[in-house]
């Protein structure tokens, strides 16, 4: 134990000497930042413990640094084992109480008078001061009791959905994710020597694994997200589906829930401040490589935050990206075999997108009208799949 601190300390001290000296060269660095760090310099890197002790001591090396402070704060946000509930729990909660008057003044208030203060009643309270409201109707009390069972079953729906995903990723790493992002993606990421410090002490602790470059001293211009595709397979095991422009949400997508139902229910419900960074769609991605997508080009202002929820920030629009694919097949490297395009994006790169799958693989999208253009380049329309309100477009490739 005694060497292994030695040798973290004498790691540690190496590398803020090597920082030191790269903050000299702060016109090289400039022009390198300017490639635009996880944008067009892909990044991507994984949290191998959520083991809050652990994190509490990675914090406490460094008590003068906001980012780490954040993470010490923060860390009961983390949900890592599954929401215990039942169905009266969920009636009695605010949240519940609350889409019940909504549900109300929405579909029934019409010209009648308001719905019970929130403050004034319960859930019972709320739900009887509604019926009172609509006895004199025919049918409207009938059809109420039915909308707050159709809720009732939606919430439960989300929970349980909520709960398998949470065991099967192992809790949710988007909190962590987003104070990282500001260790890894600063601007001044090669030139602060404490970044670069906590970024090495990430490392050596075994917290956090991921590109190389990312825990070196200084940006590395010629890596490329096929680097960053190995280091994912490496790390995460090999993953035949690559998902643009959405990632792993840890709610599922539940029939009859509008939009941002799933995820405003489980923080109202967990009172977790980070339950699901991903509100792009709610389709399962367990199991995929997700990478994100960075619209305006190198000097657009997006931080990680806009792809906490996946694997790899990268720029997943331009070429070079498709180049990499194609290469990863090429050479015999590339296990992916589907494509899912949830960044509704592509609908100019189905070149690319044919060059990148074999005979027999598939790509699937939300965008319409591609049928034709797809056609051309050897991608057949299968089949649709609805996804709530959309609907998703298969194609295989036959040629």
């Amino acid at each position: 134990m005694f060497a292994k601190k030695i040798l973290k300390k004498l790691s540690v001290a190496f590398c803020l000497i090597v920082s030191t000296y790269a903050a000299t060269e702060v016109t090289e660095i400039e022009v390198v930042q300017s490639l635009g760090l996880g944008k067009a310099v892909p990044g991507y890197f994984k949290i191998l413990t959520f083991d809050k002790a652990r994190w509490n001591a990675f914090a406490d090396e460094f008590p003068a640094q906001p980012v780490a402070q954040g993470i010490k704060q923060n860390l009961e946000s983390i949900q890592l084992s599954p929401v215990v509930f039942s169905r009266e729990e969920i009636y009695a909660s605010e949240f519940f109480k609350q889409k019940m008057r909504e549900t109300y003044d929405l579909s029934f208030r019409a010209e009648r008078t308001f719905a019970p203060f929130m403050r004034a009643v319960d859930s019972d309270g709320m739900f009887a001061g509604i019926l009172n409201i609509l006895h004199t109707t025919e049918g409207d009390a009938v059809g109420f009791e039915a909308a707050v069972e159709e809720l009732m079953v939606q919430s439960q729906s989300v929970v349980a959905s909520y709960n398998h995903r949470l065991e099967a990723s192992g809790g949710n790493s988007e909190l962590l994710k987003h104070f990282l992002s500001k260790i890894f993606f600063a601007n001044d990421t090669y030139t602060n020597s404490v970044l670069t410090n906590m970024r090495l002490v990430l490392l050596a602790d075994g917290l956090v694994a991921g590109d190389d470059y990312l825990f070196g001293s200084e940006i590395d211009p010629s890596h490329t997200i096929a680097q960053s595709l190995l280091k994912c397979i490496e790390l995460e095991g090999a993953a035949d589906t690559l998902v643009l422009g959405c990632g792993h949400s840890l709610v599922a997508d539940v029939t009859g829930t509008s939009a941002y139902f799933a995820d405003d229910f489980s923080k109202a419900y967990t009172k977790k401040a980070f339950v699901n960074s991903c509100q792009h769609c709610h389709c399962d991605h367990d199991g995929q490589i997700a990478v994100a997508i960075t619209e305006g080009g190198p000097s657009a202002n997006i931080s990680y935050d806009g792809g906490a929820h996946a694997d790899i920030f990268g720029d997943a629009v331009t070429s070079s990206f498709w180049d990499a694919l194609a290469q990863l097949k090429t050479e015999g490297r590339s296990p992916i075999k589907n494509i899912i395009d949830h960044a509704f994006m592509l609908s100019v790169h189905e070149e690319f997108i044919s060059n990148s799958l074999d005979i027999g693989g598939t790509f699937r999208t939300y965008l319409t009208d591609l049928t034709e253009k797809l056609a051309v380049v050897g991608l057949e329309l299968q089949g649709t799949e609805k996804f709530g309100a959309r609907t998703e477009y298969i194609y295989v490739k036959v040629r």
